[in-house]
């Protein structure tokens, strides 16, 4: 039923979804566009005085019938980016089996199925972990319809798919705490470590700090032929991501020259008196993880409540303390994602979610634990073994209840609903010739694309008298002018002196503001005006 209700709510939210931001449209592109990672590779390197089809931009964001299942170019398309493939590839993979086809849904569809099959893994994991059907049923409810979550399947993204690494990490490294001499442990957690690093190298901080904590725990229990293997086979993990993606390096330490590239990582811990800013500012995800939040204050009342009976259980080693070592490593993950992230947006710590649900479920472990000692101490058999039961039952239940009540109060981001608007804006116009003001920055007409697909054509230029741009006006009476205006992001354009050069070069007289781009009431790269004679 929990899976079935996390399902209900993702699909709710999923069917709301209007559009994209700028690294949504980034992921299509350089995962579908055949050896073309962005719009000026598909015009021989230069936007300036060049236009562009809807053809062309349909295919640059899908899969054609000749470039289906094209993992090579998907892997030269992100050795010219800042990301490693893996999720390129599966992107591209989904694409391939609807060619020609541009839609939302295809990485929606993408993520929901990673989604479900993180929330089996969590279930699996909490299941072994504390052997306690109701805590792995809360963790799915806590991870499936948390806002932070559900935000994370949103975003066309590789997120989800490294929130399922991270799981799968935490897992195997308990079943080595528990198991060292499965050898088939070690080689599982190399190919766990090197997808983790294939997918996003944010991966690498949980899986440092995870693994720095295995070997502290092995030397301490003097477990010295797991702790070799151990960290033999977490270090191979890494080396197997730099033999295979060797455009990692570059963009660990250089970057491509965004303002996202690996540089800027130097820069960021330079600026320490900004780091308990960038902290805060990470640590506003607290309101949108309101449902875990309720969950742990709740168990820690029931671990106080019965805290007679956890040291009972403690003592009699029913306590699952090696549940510690992967719980541990989110808070120094955090940290150091808040201070080191490029921008300071929420989506560099959605990995981290699941960990956050592991540590409330321990805190329910010990406070169930706790219950059932009482519970037995005062009464025995079928009748203690009915009333935990039922506690457990209710325990679901409730917080069910609250994190659904959390997810219907506050919806999750990436929805950007407001572009059904936007795309009605452009369909009125859509006859008119569309013109783009960009200085060979492909950043700013990336992110209106979705907007710009609804045009016959439109013209990139970054000079309002242009020839060629005339030319391609003609004698139009209207005429869809975009400007690119961020100074930071792009080319940082003066709206009204473009648009006061572009009416004396064409001949336009009157002009009017259509609508200006936001990202859910952030500033977006550009303005849209129409200018009528």
């Amino acid at each position: 039923m929990v899976f079935l209700l996390s399902g209900c709510v993702v699909g709710l939210f999923a069917c709301r979804k209007s559009g994209l931001f700028i690294d949504e449209v980034y992921s299509y592109g350089l995962s579908n566009s055949y050896f073309a990672p962005y719009l000026t590779d598909i015009k021989e390197g230069s936007l300036t005085d060049k236009e562009f089809s809807t053809e062309e931009i349909n295919d640059y964001l899908s899969v054609n019938e000749n470039d289906k299942f094209a993992f090579s170019s998907v892997y030269y398309n992100q050795s010219k980016d800042v990301h490693p493939p893996l999720y390129y590839w599966l992107l591209n993979s989904v694409s391939s089996f609807f060619p020609g086809t541009f839609s939302i849904w295809i990485g929606v569809g993408l993520n929901i199925g990673l989604f479900f099959i993180s929330l089996l893994a969590l279930y699996f994991f909490v299941k072994n972990l504390f052997g306690s059907i109701p805590i792995s049923a809360v963790s799915v409810i806590l991870f499936g319809t948390s806002v932070l979550s559900l935000s994370m399947v949103m975003m066309v993204r590789m997120y989800t798919l490294l929130a399922l690494f991270t799981i799968l990490l935490a897992s195997v490294t308990v079943k080595i705490i528990r198991d060292p001499e499965n050898n088939l442990l070690y080689p599982l957690l190399t190919l766990i470590i090197f997808c983790g690093m294939m997918t996003q190298y944010y991966f690498a901080f949980y899986a440092f700090f995870l693994c720095a904590l295995y070997v502290f725990y092995a030397l301490i229990k003097k477990r010295w032929n797991s702790l070799l293997w151990f960290s033999v086979c977490a270090v191979l993990g890494v080396a197997l991501m730099v033999a295979v993606f060797p455009a990692s390096i570059r963009q660990l330490f250089v970057g491509n020259g965004q303002v996202v590239g690996g540089s800027t990582v130097i820069d960021t811990l330079r600026e320490t008196s900004a780091y308990l800013q960038r902290i805060e500012e990470f640590w506003k995800v607290r309101f949108k993880l309101k449902g875990i939040g309720i969950a742990f204050l709740s168990a820690l009342v029931l671990t106080v409540l019965f805290s007679v009976g956890a040291v009972k259980a403690t003592k009699a080693g029913k306590i699952r303390y090696e549940a510690l070592i992967p719980i541990l490593p989110l808070i120094p993950s955090f940290l150091i994602t808040a201070i080191i992230s490029p921008v300071l947006e929420q989506r560099y710590v959605y990995n981290l979610i699941p960990i956050a649900v592991l540590g409330v479920c321990f805190v329910l472990h010990v406070a169930a634990e706790g219950f059932k000692a009482f519970v037995f101490i005062r009464t025995s058999g079928k009748k203690a073994a009915a009333v935990s039961y039922f506690s457990g039952v209710i325990l679901v239940c409730a917080i069910t209840a609250a994190s659904i009540l959390c997810a219907k109060r506050l919806p999750p981001d990436n929805l950007y609903t407001e572009h059904d608007i936007l795309n009605e804006l452009c369909d009125a116009h859509a006859s008119s010739p569309c013109v783009y003001i960009s200085n060979e920055k492909f950043s700013s007409p990336t992110q209106d694309l979705l907007q710009l697909r609804h045009f016959d054509s439109f013209f990139v230029t970054n000079d309002p008298s242009s020839q060629k741009m005339i030319d391609y006006i003609g004698d139009a009476n209207e005429t869809v002018l975009y400007i690119d205006t961020n100074k930071f992001w792009s080319s940082g354009y003066d709206a009204e002196s473009v648009i006061s050069e572009f009416k004396e070069s064409t001949g336009m007289t009157e002009s009017r503001l259509l609508y200006s781009f936001t990202y859910e009431g952030v500033e977006g790269l550009s303005s849209t005006y129409i200018l009528s004679r």
